[in-house]
């Protein structure tokens, strides 16, 4: 071991530290194996005694090696971290489109290293979870508890399996499904703001006529979306109308009309209203935003690059996948109560509204 292919602005303790995990995870030594004495550490090292002393403190700190009194210094267990299930809602994780199911995992990941917490996520399909949904501690006899992504069905389905198993659980996602704050830890959209917050910005941009579109069937949570929108655009003296249709060419047959008829498309998520600006500006020969206004839900990756880029509304999973996975301390905790929370969001304006 030599300090000289280290980076010499770094402190030398500090050096000592990463010289250290390199040497343990070049050598792969396991648990409990002995390290050099102090002394040979300085040597190798030429430093001084006192900070080999820090640097091997530090490491203590870290649970990276132990120190028993007169004997020497050794690797220590590698401690393994509990699991929490994030439990998506659509059924096969390998094939969602969508990447937020991935952002909030990522970001949950994310923020359980760089806090040091005593669990991390674990993706789990939901059909395995519902399959097992009685033997989850046999499964994962490290189980820390269980987070829903969206997917309320899924919880109520679980809800009393987990609560006879003592595994605690908390739903992330709209809050469409009534006062549940007597029944789980609910980490929620406040869709109800949302709808306001769009209804503001429309009204503020001067918007009189504005259209809601869907294609194909709408989603709960689209339905929901739309009966918010509906109310709000009407406190606030819009008049709205709602469109759905069942297939791209009966978009493309009525989208002129509705462009003819109205300042401005709101669509419930950003797929949707990307699908409507390409038409409008490719196949109808429209201009967004000059002739028809068009605003998204979700604010994905795609919405920023297209041209006119959308304005949309942002509803960050990333961040809310860091904030669930730190709030899931309270809902471990013994005398744990259940809790509402809920999320930021904001109106991205961009070229397109």
């Amino acid at each position: 071991m030599t300090l000289l292919s280290i980076d010499k602005n770094l402190p030398i303790y500090r050096q000592i530290e990463l010289r250290l995990k390199n040497y343990i995870a070049e050598n792969r030594l396991q648990r409990h194996c002995k390290l050099p004495s102090e002394q040979q550490l300085a040597d190798e090292y030429q430093a001084s005694i006192g900070t080999v002393r820090k640097a091997l403190k530090n490491l203590i700190a870290e649970n990276v090696i132990y120190r028993k009194h007169g004997i020497g210094t050794f690797v220590a267990p590698r401690v393994r971290k509990a699991k929490i299930l994030i439990v998506p809602n659509l059924e096969r994780v390998g094939e969602l489109s969508r990447v937020d199911y991935f952002d909030f995992f990522l970001g949950a990941l994310s923020e359980s290293n760089q806090s040091d917490l005593p669990y991390e996520p674990l993706i789990i399909e939901i059909d395995d979870f519902r399959a097992n949904v009685s033997d989850l501690k046999l499964i994962y006899p490290d189980l820390a508890g269980v987070i829903f992504f969206r997917g309320m069905s899924n919880c109520m389905f679980a809800r009393k399996s987990l609560s006879a198993q003592q595994i605690p659980f908390m739903y992330y996602g709209p809050n469409i499904y009534g006062d549940l704050s007597a029944c789980f830890p609910c980490y929620y959209c406040d869709e109800s703001a949302v709808a306001a917050m769009v209804a503001d910005y429309f009204a503020v941009k001067g918007f009189d006529k504005v259209a809601s579109v869907f294609l194909f069937k709408g989603s709960e949570l689209g339905d929901a979306r739309l009966q918010l929108f509906s109310q709000a655009a009407s406190e606030r003296g819009l008049r709205h109308s709602h469109y759905s249709f069942d297939d791209n060419v009966a978009l493309v047959r009525q989208l002129g009309n509705i462009a003819d008829e109205n300042d401005a498309i709101y669509c419930f998520n950003d797929d949707m209203a990307i699908r409507i600006i390409q038409i409008l500006e490719r196949e109808l020969h429209r201009r967004v935003p000059d002739d028809i206004a068009v605003m998204g839900v979700d604010n994905i990756p795609a919405g920023a690059v297209i041209r006119p880029a959308l304005t949309t509304v942002e509803i960050n999973n990333s961040a809310n996948g860091r904030e669930c996975i730190k709030a899931f301390a309270d809902v471990c905790r013994p005398d744990a109560t259940n809790f509402v929370r809920y999320c930021p969001f904001e109106l991205i304006a961009r070229e397109s509204c």
